[in-house]
């Protein structure tokens, strides 16, 4: 094989993962609600139903007491959890953001079934499992952005700058997320 077709086997092979693995790296229009489980006393709940009462998704804890609802849409969201012999408990007003994890943990109650314990949850959520940071831009927002930026037309570099992490470090094209 000569040098020219084998650095052109190179050059394809390379491009092809890279353009293939683009899209791993985008960022998801979607969050996922996780957490565990367990009684008043500390112990593990095993078989609890999760149900995101939004998009009446569910999930079972695991043997850990731990539950995953994946891929879900951004908004906010009541959480019931329900298993027999402990009090139903729902928890209310999680906000899910954008490419997020949110945590949601419970603890039950034993009790009947007819008897619920209801949790509010306003409380600003604080991602304690990474340090992915994100950020929902509301149509409002968007809608209230004015026309005129710095004395010239709106970009979009001017809407990023709502998001948390985006830092606008001088000028119209010197713009930074997360801190890169």
């Amino acid at each position: 094989m000569s040098k020219i077709k084998l650095f052109s086997a190179l050059v394809l092979g390379a491009s092809r993962v890279f353009f293939s693995s683009r899209g791993a790296f985008a960022q998801s229009e979607r969050g996922t609600i996780e957490g565990a489980v367990r009684d008043t006393s500390g112990a593990v709940v095993v078989g609890a139903k999760m149900t995101a009462t939004e998009t009446v998704s569910t999930s079972i804890t695991t043997a850990a007491g731990e539950y995953t609802i994946p891929d879900q849409p951004v908004g906010t969201y009541a959480l019931q959890v329900t298993i027999m012999g402990f009090r139903p408990e729902l928890i209310s007003g999680l906000s899910l953001h954008a490419g997020s994890t949110l945590r949601a943990d419970a603890s039950l109650q034993v009790g009947a079934v007819q008897e619920r314990a209801e949790v509010q949850a306003n409380a600003p959520t604080l991602n304690t499992e990474n340090a992915v940071v994100s950020t929902s831009v509301t149509n409002r927002q968007v809608d209230e952005l004015p026309l005129v930026v710095a004395g010239s037309m709106r970009s979009t570099f001017d809407l990023a700058n709502l998001t948390s992490g985006a830092k606008n470090v001088g000028g119209q094209t010197s713009f930074v997320l997360g801190g890169g």
